[in-house]
């Protein structure tokens, strides 16, 4: 049965694991993705997104299935909002910072991934749970 909480570990387990490996492929994958966020340049942005633009908008689709009221709006805001709370909590990991590690005193392993991933999908379940914001209907253009 589909649920959020599947949805949800679908889309943040697979980066979480990958990037808490020491090595391999799919972990330069995680950290390329998080340098095109964080220093966006347009012909690498393009050559990246272009490629998980479909996947997201499936994942938005997914959400909505599964979350009764939740408009179309708000799904993308909070795949969004996922999304970097993902992309926060992989870079908190590397060996090198563990920012939550070292302000929690160690109540939170930033290196345990099951743990980060139960975490965060509990988090983003809430996220997704709480009411639609209402907005005004804009144009293309963004005027309303």
């Amino acid at each position: 049965m589909l649920t959020l909480e599947r949805i949800v570990d679908a889309l943040v387990a697979p980066p979480i694991m990958h990037s808490l490996q020491t090595t391999g492929d799919s972990r330069l994958l995680v950290r390329l993705l998080m340098q095109a966020r964080a220093l966006p340049q347009e012909t690498t942005n393009a050559a990246i997104f272009e490629q998980y633009d479909a996947m997201a908008l499936l994942f938005v689709e997914s959400f909505m299935k599964v979350t009764p009221g939740l408009n179309r709006a708000e799904a993308f805001w909070r795949y969004s909002f996922t999304i970097g709370a993902m992309m926060y909590i992989i870079s908190d990991g590397d060996k090198n910072y563990h920012r939550l590690n070292r302000l929690s005193a160690g109540l939170c392993d930033t290196d345990d991934p099951t743990v980060i991933i139960k975490q965060l999908v509990a988090f983003v379940v809430a996220g997704f749970a709480a009411p639609n914001i209402s907005m005004p209907a804009r144009t293309k253009k963004g005027h309303v």
